[in-house]
Order: C-alpha cells, then structure tokens, then sequence
C-alpha cells in the first residue's frame, strides 16, 4: 500500500514538472509576460524594444488563444459564485487580470522545474547566456529548497538556490529580450509594405 501512495506522488510530481515545463516554453506566456517586463521598464530595452512590445501585447491581448484564456476563467468564477451561493455574475477578465494569472503560472512553474530544465529552457530562449549549472546542483527545485527553514538548508542547496535566481532573471530578461527585437525593424516593415502594395498585382491583372 505505501509503495503505491509512493508511486502515485511520484506520478503527480512527474506529471506536475511537465506542465511547468510546458508552461515555460509556451510562446504565448512568454510573449505576454515578456510584453508586460519591457514596458515596465522600456530604459533598460530602448524605444525600438518598447515599439515591439506594445505591438505583441496589443496582438496577444486581441488574439484568439487569450480570448478563450478570459472566457475560462470567466466561467471558472461563475462556478466558484454559484458554489457559495453568490448572486449575479463576475466582471469580464481585464487585460491585466490575465497578464497577472500569466506571470503568477510563469512564477510558480520556475519554482517547480528542476535547474537543470530551467536552464535548458533558457538556453532554448538565449544564445548569449553562458552560466551553466553544476551537475552536483542540477537537480534541485526551487520549491524543495524553500520549503525547508533557512537555517536548515545546506551549502549546497544554497548554491542551488543562488543557481535558481539566477537562471530566473535569465528567463525573465529572455522572453523580454525575445518581445523586445521584434519590434527593432517594425516600423521598417510597414514602411516596406506600402512600397510593395504599390506594386502589388491588381485582381485579373499578370504578374510581368
């Protein structure tokens, strides 16, 4: 019996990484919180990097993923009203209702993820990132650490979680990063396009 309580924690910790993991590498997530880092602080990405970012957040918001992302969670608190017996209906989930539950997901699933997949996650997003976690630390959780006192924790799994923070700044400065340089030759882009709509081929018309 307790060998089969084991196996079931281990099966729900297992299956609880990979949706951290999953979570972690969805470009949707990404992009909304990337958005939101960089106009929370556009000197440290420039005005080129601000111009992408309100491009993607202006896209993300208006896109078809966040919209059914805003009716679940609509109905999820209409459920949670009814069970306590609440009357009338919640609001409609506001922009920045959903940028928040994104980054809280995007908080707790680093916490998660062991350093060893954090820092293949980041290597995925970065090429200029170079810190590599030391095998001794690499399978160490955030959340393991954090749910021991802090005079109870090892040398060790202090370095781990010295490792953590810095693998965490490096996805948050990432996925900004990645938000950011799109939008370095957007006004560019558009400005090609009106050139090319000049000569873009009437309907009925060849091509010379």
């Amino acid at each position: 019996m307790a060998e089969t309580n084991q196996k079931e924690i281990e099966d729900l910790m297992r299956k609880r990484r990979e949706n951290a993991i999953s979570n972690l590498e969805y470009e949707l997530y990404q992009g909304v919180f990337g958005s939101n880092q960089v106009r929370n602080n556009p000197l440290l990405y420039g005005q080129l990097g601000l111009f992408g970012a309100e491009q993607k957040y202006t896209e993300l918001m208006f896109s078809e993923e966040i919209e059914r992302k805003r009716k679940e969670e609509y109905l999820s608190r209409l459920k949670e009203g009814k069970a306590f017996g609440v009357f009338g209906e919640p609001s409609y989930p506001t922009n920045y209702e959903i940028s928040l539950k994104i980054a809280k997901i995007l908080e707790e699933s680093k916490m998660v993820v062991s350093l060893a997949d954090l820092e293949r996650i980041v290597r995925g997003l970065s090429n200029g990132f170079e810190f590599s976690v030391p095998t001794e630390l690499a399978s160490y959780t955030a959340e393991s650490i954090l749910s021991k006192p802090e005079e109870n924790r090892t040398e060790q799994e202090k370095d781990a979680l010295n490792a953590f923070n810095i693998l965490r700044e490096a996805y948050n400065r990432a996925v900004s990063l990645k938000v950011a340089s799109s939008g370095y030759f957007a006004d560019l882009n558009e400005a090609g396009k009106v050139v090319l709509e000049k000569y873009k081929p009437k309907e009925g018309e060849q091509k010379r």
